[in-house]
């Protein structure tokens, strides 16, 4: 991000800024911040306030109007209230900025009118910033009116290394590096309760694999009930149940581990698991991470997913 960032306080400089930029990349590159971190560069010469950054940083500003999906998708709904905000005269001077984050999931209808937006005379004084984990998802005729500004993840060795140097445990530095590559969040997830049981649980998975006693279906409805009421815990139980059980396989084919604390209770369960049963399972958890860009019951989804694992053991 921070080359990224460099790029655009340039572009700035030359006053050689395009009106619409799109930034892309996987979850944890850090593009909303650097959206945040160009709307700065823009409105700083038009707003001398004390509380300028503070403003920026939560969407606070006058001047930036932000949009997310509204469930499962971004509504025409949406896009007509920005039309409508931004056809008001502005309070202060300066140009306008509206961030759309997942920008993949703007329905068809909301498309049309943002493309409508883009085209109107009064978007000249306009910037928008687009962001997106899946660029490809985007209409082209949206992608073709803006420039894309892809952001890549810092090596996770480095980021963990980062981590630790700014006092999370290793740890934990290791589990919150396959679901952010940003430090701030970092931080939150080293206190959240939720993500703690989270790690918690996958551990005990792996440590009592083996163990006829230790119910994966009950363990999960007494303590990770919480999952089937947030899809975003519920995203991040899955991608990192999924390096879980790859670790296994990696011991099983003589590659490195990404948990190698758990190296003694990874031994153990490799030797009463076949891969075939470990594919299986690996497969199911990567089809229900495709499955969460639909709308399903996550309740649901997560007990079929458990007696498929259960099924494997």
């Amino acid at each position: 991000m921070k080359r990224a960032l460099e790029i655009l306080k340039n572009t700035h400089a030359k006053n050689r800024l395009t009106h619409l930029y799109i930034f892309s990349g996987d979850a944890g590159t850090g593009k909303k911040a650097l959206a945040l971190e160009l709307a700065k560069i823009i409105l700083k010469p038009y707003d001398k306030s004390l509380n300028f950054d503070k403003n920026v940083e939560t969407l606070n500003h006058p001047q930036i109007y932000f949009i997310e999906p509204d469930g499962l998708s971004i509504k025409k709904s949406q896009i007509l209230d920005l039309q409508t905000e931004f056809s008001k005269t502005s309070l202060i001077d300066g140009p306008r900025i509206y961030i759309i984050d997942h920008i993949d999931l703007i329905s068809n209808s909301a498309a049309n009118s943002l493309l409508k937006f883009m085209e109107e005379p009064e978007s000249s004084f306009v910037y928008g910033i687009l962001l997106t984990t899946n660029l490809s998802n985007i209409l082209p005729t949206i992608i073709s009116r803006g420039q894309n500004i892809k952001l890549t993840a810092l090596d996770k060795n480095i980021f963990i290394d980062e981590m630790v140097e700014q006092e999370i445990d290793l740890r934990l530095a290791k589990n919150i590096a396959f679901v952010t590559n940003s430090i701030e969040k970092a931080h939150e997830l080293k206190n959240d309760e939720l993500f703690l049981k989270t790690i918690n649980f996958l551990e005990e998975m792996i440590d009592k694999w083996d163990d006829n006693t230790f119910s994966l279906s009950l363990k999960v409805y007494n303590e990770l009930e919480f999952l089937s009421y947030d899809r975003n815990n519920y995203q991040q139980f899955l991608e990192l149940m999924l390096v879980y059980f790859l670790d296994v396989i990696h011991y099983k084919t003589h590659q490195d581990l990404a948990f190698n604390y758990l190296k003694p209770s990874i031994q153990n369960m490799s030797h009463t698991i076949k891969i075939k049963n470990l594919e299986n399972i690996t497969t199911a958890i990567q089809n229900e991470i495709a499955n969460q860009t639909y709308y399903i019951n996550i309740s649901l989804s997560l007990d079929a997913l458990m007696l498929i694992i259960e099924k494997n053991r």
